[in-house]
């Protein structure tokens, strides 16, 4: 399941991402999926509306009946890492600097 969801995550992506994108983690289990989308803090809300967009075409494409939890937030100061980084998929080359 977890490869398959990474493939529909990165074409929902396409044309989606806009500079201030700083990471996104897609946690998918057996009964929910855990949507995480942290923006740079002077992201614009149509910037945001890109998170919104890349969960509608994956919600389209991964025709599961799993409960979605979706977070899409601004905040310059959230860590990237979330343990040991297996749901991470995608992350802004900058970041690094913040480690």
């Amino acid at each position: 399941m977890y490869q398959e969801i990474e493939r529909v995550v990165q074409v929902a992506l396409l044309g989606e991402v806009p500079l201030t994108l700083r990471f996104l983690y897609v946690n998918p289990d057996s009964e929910n999926i855990c949507f995480h989308a942290v923006f740079a803090s002077d992201a614009t809300d149509e910037h945001m509306e890109c998170a919104e967009v890349v969960c509608t075409e994956m919600d389209a494409k991964y025709a599961l009946n799993n409960k979605w939890r979706v977070i899409i937030e601004r905040n310059d100061h959230l860590p990237w890492k979330k343990g040991n980084d297996e749901f991470l998929m995608y992350f802004r080359w900058g970041e690094l600097d913040n480690t």
